[in-house]
């Protein structure tokens, strides 16, 4: 009796062992329409940890994060041609799937162009000399004929 017992009891140790504090987040993603974007980049932001998770929807317009800790998330997605979409703070609950659709709206490209440099100094497309000449300089000048000023 005492070996069944024992035998219950850790069996019970083992199972409480194995519960895992762990959740899934799973979404379809689509357009205006109602038709699936495949493709898709979805990232769910940790808002305690700030850890980042990056998955991409499959060719239906599903997406699937398993394993997640349980906390809450923002999640981001965006595709080119898309507008990008935000949802924020999303809980996640122990051992449950949670669901998040979302819909993405049409929008324009959005590109980003950055320029550093400076001009030239060198032209080298003509062959022809100029010089700079101070106002000082300029002014300082006379216009009478003196050897002194020459």
């Amino acid at each position: 009796m005492k070996t069944r017992v024992g035998l219950v009891l850790l069996a019970l140790a083992c199972s409480a062992l194995a519960q895992v504090n762990m959740s899934n987040l799973v979404g379809a993603v689509r357009d205006s329409s109602g038709a699936p974007v495949p493709g898709v980049t979805v990232k769910l932001t940790n808002v305690a940890t700030g850890a980042i998770r990056q998955e991409v929807t499959d060719d239906s317009g599903l997406y699937r994060a398993s394993l997640l800790e349980v906390r809450t998330y923002n999640l981001e997605a965006e595709k080119p041609g898309f507008k990008k979409i935000v949802k924020a703070g999303i809980a996640l609950q122990v051992g449950e799937t949670t669901t998040e659709d979302l819909t993405l709206e049409l929008g324009g490209v959005s590109q980003t162009v950055t320029v550093t440099g400076e001009s030239e100094q060198l032209r080298t497309e003509t062959g022809s000399v100029g010089s700079t000449t101070c106002e000082a300089l300029a002014s300082g000048c006379g216009t009478s004929r003196s050897r002194k000023i020459l």
